[in-house]
């Protein structure tokens, strides 16, 4: 009876040890190893919602209540009547002002022949107040209207306006102004401007606009506007047109202090 292995012997058995762990060893390491880790989907009524909300207070913060109505009117735009769509009595109507801290509760009211709804731009907000329907909440149908409440967070100069189809690009903005208390800054004048390629009344269509850009292939953010040129300049107002579609600027009195793009 042999009492001593071979070299050869050795080697065979260790090949054959190893083609057992390669077959058998990652399925017996995944079994050891994985765990399966279940975990429920935080809905916009789960109390760490409202608990998220409560540290984004201030003390003294206060609420700022609005209604913006969408409403098909006719206005005067660049020394033309045209007929448009508006929050207001004209394009970029509806400001909202609040401080950080504030609860902003803004109830939308659509008088508009399609669905529609308003979308906080850069705001930090809760996900079902961010306004895109589909996916953060249903469009509100004409006629309707839907109660958006959030807390305004972060100081700054930021706009509202739909996410459906082309509707921003027929005057459906407005600005949203965060104010800080403890800002040491002051202002002699404080003036916001808004700045939009206008289409309306002067030839060309919000469609017709964008089919030419898809066509030259200069579009690439679907029907939400953004720095593309979308045909006549003439602005809104005596400040000139600025070539992106609802540009904003909040001017104290040393300039310009901030400004948003699409």
């Amino acid at each position: 009876m042999k009492s001593e292995m071979t070299r050869r012997e050795v080697l065979t058995a260790a090949g054959a040890a190893l083609i057992v762990l390669g077959a058998a060893g990652p399925r017996a390491l995944a079994a050891t190893t994985t765990t399966t880790r279940v975990s429920s989907l935080i809905g916009p009524t789960d109390p760490a919602v409202e608990s998220r909300d409560a540290k984004r207070r201030r003390p003294g913060s206060g609420i700022v209540k609005a209604t913006v109505t969408a409403s098909a009117i006719t206005a005067v735009v660049g020394g033309r009547e045209v007929s448009t769509w508006a929050f207001g009595a004209q394009p970029s109507d509806g400001a909202i002002r609040a401080k950080v801290g504030d609860v902003v509760e803004a109830t939308f009211v659509n008088k508009l022949p399609s669905a529609n709804t308003l979308h906080w731009h850069g705001v930090a907000l809760r996900n079902d107040m961010d306004g895109v329907p589909g996916l953060t909440q249903p469009a509100v149908e004409p006629g309707q209207s839907f109660a958006y409440r959030f807390i305004a967070q972060d100081a700054g100069t930021y706009w509202f306006h739909p996410h459906v189809g082309l509707e921003l690009d027929k005057g459906l903005y407005a600005p949203l102004i965060i104010e800080d208390p403890n800002d040491p800054v002051g202002t002699d004048v404080d003036a916001t401007l808004m700045l939009d390629d206008w289409l309306d009344g002067y030839g060309r269509t919000q469609q017709e606009v964008l089919a030419g850009l898809r066509k030259a292939g200069g579009h690439s953010m679907g029907s939400m506007g953004s720095s593309n040129a979308m045909g006549s300049s003439n602005a809104m107002g005596s400040s000139g047109s600025m070539g992106s579609m609802g540009s904003m600027a909040s001017m104290g009195s040393s300039g310009a202090m901030g400004a948003m793009g699409s």
